[in-house]
C-alpha cells in the first residue's frame, strides 16, 4: 500500500511538473514568435506580416483541429464573429506596435488591457493599488519621464494600448465562445475569420518579396510559434493546472518578451524600463492570484 501511494504521488508530481513546463513553453513560444515576426516586419511590412501569421496559422489549425460547423445556434456564431474581429484587430495593432517599439515595451503596454479588466472584475482596493503600480511601470518602460513628449513614439504606444484593449475584449468573447464550442473549435473558427478580414489589408499594404523562401519560411515559423504550438501546449497544460494559476504564469509574458527581444532582436531595455516591466508583472500576479483576471490565450505574439 505504501509503495502504491509513493508511486501515485510521484506520478501526480510528474504530471504537474509537465503541465507547468507546457504552460511555460507556450508563453516562451508566443513571445519568441513575436520576436521572429519583428524580423519579418522590415522586409514586408506589419500588415503583410500579420497576414502571414493569421493565414498560415488558421490553415494549420483547421487541418489539425478540424472544428465542427454543425450544432451551433446563431448566438454562438455571433460570438465567434466578435472574437474573430477582435482577434484580427488585436494582432494588427500589436504588429504595428512591433514595427515602432521594442517587443518588451510593446508587450508590457499591451498587458495593461487584461490587467485592467481583471482589476475591474475584482473591485478590490488592493487591485486598484496594483493597477496604479502597473501604470507607473508603463510610464517607466515607455521612457515618458526621460524623453521629451515629442521624442516618444506616440503611434507605437497607441497601437500597443489599442492591442491591449482588444485583448481585454478578446478575453470576454473567448469566455462566451467557450460556452458554445468544445475544445478550441471556437478559437479555430475565429482565427480563420480574423485571417479573412486582415488578408486584404496585408495584400494592399505589403512591400517586398512576399514569395521569397526567406519570407515564407519566417512566416511559417511565426504561425507555428505564435499559434499552433502554444495552443496545443496550453490545451494540455490546462487539463492539470487551474486557470487561476495559469493566469499567474501569463504575468511572466512581459519579462519573456524582453528576453526574446534581447536574444533575437538585440533590443536591450534600460534599468528603469526593466523596473517598469517588473511592476507590471508584479501587479498582474497580485490581481490574478485570488481570482482576478481570467485566463486566456495570448494570441498577439
Amino acid at each position: 500500500m505504501d509503495n502504491d501511494w509513493v508511486r501515485i504521488s510521484a506520478d501526480s508530481s510528474f504530471v504537474t511538473t509537465t503541465a507547468f513546463a507546457l504552460a511555460l513553453g507556450a508563453i516562451i513560444s508566443v513571445q519568441f514568435g513575436g520576436a521572429l515576426a519583428a524580423t519579418l516586419i522590415p522586409l514586408i511590412g506589419a500588415p503583410a506580416t500579420v497576414t502571414f501569421r493569421l493565414l498560415l496559422s488558421s490553415v494549420l489549425m483547421m487541418v489539425l483541429v478540424r472544428p465542427s460547423i454543425k450544432g451551433h445556434d446563431p448566438t454562438a456564431w455571433r460570438m465567434v464573429l466578435g472574437l474573430g474581429l477582435t482577434l484580427g484587430a488585436m494582432n494588427f495593432c500589436f504588429y504595428q506596435a512591433l514595427a515602432r517599439l521594442p517587443i518588451g515595451v510593446a508587450v508590457t503596454i499591451e498587458f495593461l488591457g487584461p490587467l485592467l479588466l481583471g482589476a475591474a472584475m475584482s473591485r478590490r482596493v488592493r487591485d486598484g493599488i496594483a493597477v496604479a503600480a502597473a501604470l507607473c511601470g508603463v510610464v517607466l518602460i515607455s521612457q515618458a519621464l526621460r524623453a521629451g513628449w515629442n521624442e516618444l513614439d506616440h503611434l507605437g504606444i497607441a497601437c500597443a494600448a489599442t492591442a491591449g484593449a482588444c485583448w481585454a475584449a478578446y478575453i470576454l468573447f473567448q469566455r462566451e465562445v467557450g460556452k458554445h464550442f468544445k475544445g478550441i473549435d471556437g478559437i479555430t473558427w475565429a482565427l480563420l475569420l480574423a485571417a479573412i478580414v486582415v488578408t486584404p489589408l496585408g495584400i494592399i499594404y505589403a512591400h517586398g518579396p512576399l514569395t521569397s523562401p526567406k519570407v515564407v519560411g519566417a512566416g511559417a515559423g511565426v504561425a507555428l510559434l505564435s499559434s499552433a504550438l502554444p495552443y496545443s501546449m496550453e490545451m494540455m497544460a490546462l487539463r492539470t493546472i487551474p486557470p487561476r494559476v495559469f493566469s499567474v504564469l501569463l504575468a511572466l509574458e512581459p519579462a519573456v518578451a524582453a528576453l526574446a527581444g534581447m536574444l533575437v532582436l538585440h533590443q536591450f531595455l534600460t534599468a528603469w524600463q526593466m523596473l517598469g516591466a517588473g511592476l507590471v508583472v508584479t501587479a498582474s500576479i497580485i490581481i490574478t492570484w485570488r481570482g482576478g483576471r481570467p485566463g486566456a490565450h495570448d494570441t498577439t505574439g
